[in-house]
């Protein structure tokens, strides 16, 4: 800030697991990725969500077309981050005999495709 020039760009984290179901953003420049682990579980309001989204917001800023079914590395990278955190997070609010119910299969595929699961 002290010398005029524009901080390096840096990832944007966000994260909504009060309504609805578990959700978690990350946005690097135009590229947004929205994780939800369990989309059929919700948290007192009924809210339809997909397992991953994939959003260009330059080219879409009213996020309407997913571009989830073509990952490129640096969404890849993206969607490491966002699962490592959701784990994180939803790890120390379960409890150690509950581990939860088990993934949708969308994600597993999605998991596996990005190489997170055999």
């Amino acid at each position: 800030m002290q010398t005029g020039e524009e901080p390096p760009p840096r990832s944007i984290l966000s994260e909504a697991i009060e309504y609805g179901p578990d959700r978690f953003m990350i946005r690097e420049g135009d590229l947004k990725v929205v994780l939800t682990p369990y989309p059929n579980r919700f948290n007192l309001v009924p809210i339809p969500a997909h397992s991953l989204e994939v959003f260009d917001l330059a080219a879409d800023p009213l996020e309407r077309h997913d571009l989830s079914a073509h990952l490129t590395k640096p969404v890849a990278e993206m969607v490491d981050v966002l699962w490592r955190r959701a784990r994180g997070v939803l790890s120390g609010a379960a409890r150690q005999d509950d581990q939860g119910p088990p993934l949708p299969e969308e994600l597993l595929q999605q998991l596996r495709s990005l190489g997170y699961l055999h």
